[in-house]
């Protein structure tokens, strides 16, 4: 079982490709191998289709169902990234008859390095992955960071922001509204007037997936990403992570 803290983000890479091989078709003692390599005890696991899964007892007998209702099926990632503890995979399924399915995950990672929160987005017939509420809020929430008065900004993440929300990117990580609206400042001060665009949304289980578009004052891409975002019980958010595409100007 693996224990030993990574030294560097993409140590955490091989973790995740570990714990996707334990979604193939194998025996339940290496699919029970792989888990405890690369998942905690106490994880949590969700998707569109199922409720939330809590630590091997529930997520082991959710794969082997998975590889019976899919005999066959393997994945395939077309993007992995990784920053503060925090993953972002887009990949592909491929099922044993031809049929193919994109989706994109969230992870989190713990300090020995496995994985504690893994959650995936996908189409789902059974779930529209849409929260007109909870979009209301990421759009409040994006407004913030456009070129606003200190008062207009403070408002918009009052009401879209737990007090103690944590926001982590590429570049940097805090925890709190106070400092979150600081780190905003700062970037309206590297690009002045500069706005985001949601270019599309999904939600489940109160997590979203939100792409993005940075665009400045003429209209010009300043950087495209993807951020995932917990909301809490009263609605606001309780975390933001942004992974970007393509780094905005100042920050490669």
């Amino acid at each position: 079982m693996a224990t030993s803290t990574p030294t560097s983000f993409d140590a955490y890479l091989p973790i995740w490709v570990i714990y996707q091989a334990a979604w193939s078709n194998i025996s339940a003692g290496e699919r029970h191998y792989l888990l405890t390599s690369s998942v905690g005890a106490d994880c949590v696991y969700t998707d569109p289709d199922t409720r939330p899964l809590s630590g091997y007892g529930e997520l082991m007998p959710y794969l082997d169902k998975f590889q019976r209702d899919y005999p066959g099926t393997w994945f395939q990632n077309q993007r992995l990234a990784t920053h503060h503890g925090h993953g972002l995979a887009d990949w592909t399924m491929f099922e044993a008859n031809g049929q193919q399915l994109a989706g994109t995950s969230y992870a989190r990672y713990g300090a020995d390095g496995r994985l504690t929160r893994m959650t995936g987005f996908f189409p789902s017939p059974k779930n529209p992955l849409q929260n007109e509420a909870q979009l209301a809020t990421w759009n409040a929430y994006q407004a913030a960071w456009a070129g606003s008065s200190a008062a207009e900004r403070e408002q918009l993440l009052a009401r879209s922001v737990a007090d103690d929300a944590t926001y982590a990117d590429p570049t940097t990580e805090c925890q709190g509204r106070t400092a979150l609206m600081a780190h905003i400042e700062q970037s309206q001060q590297q690009r002045p007037g500069a706005t985001f665009q949601n270019d599309k949304f999904l939600v489940h289980h109160d997590q979203a997936l939100s792409w993005w578009t940075m665009r400045g004052v003429d209209g010009a891409t300043l950087a495209t990403g993807t951020s995932y975002a917990r909301f809490g019980d009263d609605g606001r958010l309780t975390q933001m992570t942004g992974f970007f595409n393509s780094a905005p100007a100042g920050n490669q």
